[in-house]
């Protein structure tokens, strides 16, 4: 398991989130048969957003990063690195900006960097 698995399996929130901003990757195995939790929530709602951006449902996308006060969890949440196989790119270490500029959503690749801060330097894995 990796450290990201011990601290979603373990429910440990502020670890999951640290793992995360250095770059730990989003993987559905890290809490697959993991029961719910703070953790397992988080995550999933990462894993959501990467459907709203798959499936062009941009409004989705507004709607659950909107709902998001915390600038600190927005912050993780858009700059996160996700390994989810889908059919567009090669989903190896992308953040939702990688996601968006690959689905050809520029609004949503502006949106993403100048009302959510996404960072447009980070590189896929």
């Amino acid at each position: 398991m990796t450290p990201l698995s011990y601290a979603v399996k373990y429910n440990f929130f502020n670890i999951m989130v640290t793992l995360l901003k250095h770059d730990a990757l989003v993987e559905k195995r890290a809490f697959k048969d993991v029961p719910k939790n703070e953790c397992t929530n988080f995550l999933e709602k990462i894993v959501k957003c990467c459907d709203f951006v798959y499936s062009d449902d941009i409004t989705g996308l507004k709607n659950e990063l909107d709902d998001i006060e915390d600038n600190s969890v927005l912050n993780v949440i858009v700059n996160v690195k996700i390994n989810i196989q889908r059919t567009k790119g090669n989903d190896n270490g992308q953040t939702l900006l990688h996601l968006a500029a690959i689905a050809n959503e520029e609004k949503v690749v502006t949106w993403l960097i100048k009302d959510k801060g996404a960072d447009p330097y980070l590189t896929d894995c």
